[in-house]
């Protein structure tokens, strides 16, 4: 395992979040929800992809390694791990920074080749068109529009002809239940409502994404992207999943009953507000829904207790897009 404490920098690799272990229980967390919303307790895999007929496997911005460790536990997965046989399964994981992986001992013992690599750089030629399937999960936070760009070149250089790409992301905005119900909703089209109390939040999202140049709504954006980028997509499942208390009434992706989740989400919901706001409020541009410049942390607090409470009243979606792509022929 070629691993060292350190990270490299890129300007189109422009991560917002931290690399700490109360950031890694988060991610590991966060997998589990997405399963349960998705309904996948079998794995981390869609349908549309055969597991049996993949032998090299790439996680890439793999953080820590949760997906790959997941895939690891599948049956017809772990019994080929190690055979030395034709079909024998070789795990490949890669990060721009070694800090969330798990213990050494874990990944010799699943023998996954770990290694550090910013993803907006070419991979080495010795890994060029040898993976069945690369796994790229939530950048939403992490690439520039650019970075996407060259992510997206360097991953299809990864793959055998044939192999497939699943990505993962959401958009960088909350929807209410209102917008959601109304004719003609489509993520990734969404008006900020001044009249909604998610306005001042989602406004905080929209000149977040432009000041780090991020994509603003991966559920339209990214398609469009991929296709330009000399991918085919094979399978595109678009979902709009429930937060805080509309997980006791609202399904998962196959109607599944997600209440469990309430809580999970909800601290998630509450962590990228501090998140985003504490950038707003460091780059002079935090605002409240009447327009009015916050300058000063005591605003900002209130401003989050009031955007706690609206979301503990009311919950709120977010899109879900998960995509199945390989190179075109």
């Amino acid at each position: 395992m070629d691993t060292h404490d350190s990270q490299t920098t890129s300007p189109d690799s422009n991560y917002l979040l931290a690399h700490d272990d109360e950031e890694r229980r988060r991610l590991e967390r966060q997998h589990v929800m997405f399963k349960r919303f998705m309904n996948r307790f079998d794995g981390p895999l869609p349908s549309s992809i055969d597991v049996t007929q993949v032998t090299n496997i790439m996680d890439v911005a793999a953080g820590t390694m949760v997906w790959t460790l997941d895939l690891a536990t599948v049956p017809t997965v772990k019994a080929r791990i190690g055979t030395n046989g034709s079909n024998e399964v070789h795990l490949y994981a890669c990060d721009i920074t070694d800090q969330k992986f798990p213990p050494k001992n874990v990944i010799e013992e699943l023998k996954i080749n770990a290694f550090l690599h910013d993803v907006t750089a070419p991979f080495p030629d010795h890994l060029h068109g040898k993976f069945d399937l690369v796994n790229m999960k939530l950048l939403v936070f992490a690439l520039t529009t650019n970075g996407w760009r060259k992510a997206l070149e360097n991953v299809r250089a990864l793959l055998k002809p044939g192999g497939k790409l699943l990505l993962c992301e959401s958009d960088s905005v909350f929807y209410t239940k209102a917008e959601v119900s109304s004719p003609g909703f489509s993520p990734g089209q969404h008006v900020l409502n001044p009249n909604s109390w998610s306005y001042a939040y989602n406004l905080l999202f929209r000149k977040n994404t432009l000041m780090n140049d991020h994509l603003t709504n991966l559920s339209t954006e990214l398609p469009t992207m991929i296709e330009a980028s000399s991918y085919t997509i094979v399978e595109k499942t678009s979902v709009m999943l429930p937060m805080g208390i509309l997980c006791r009434t609202e399904p998962g992706a196959c109607g599944q009953e997600v209440s469990s989740e309430e809580e999970f989400t909800k601290d998630i919901v509450f962590f990228i507000s501090e998140l985003i706001t504490g950038i707003a409020l460091k780059n002079g541009y935090l605002e409240d829904n009447d327009g009015k410049k916050i300058n000063t942390e005591e605003g900002r607090q209130k401003m989050l207790t009031a955007l706690r409470e609206n979301f503990i009243r009311e919950g709120a979606f977010f899109s879900c897009t998960e995509l199945v792509v390989q190179p075109s022929s």
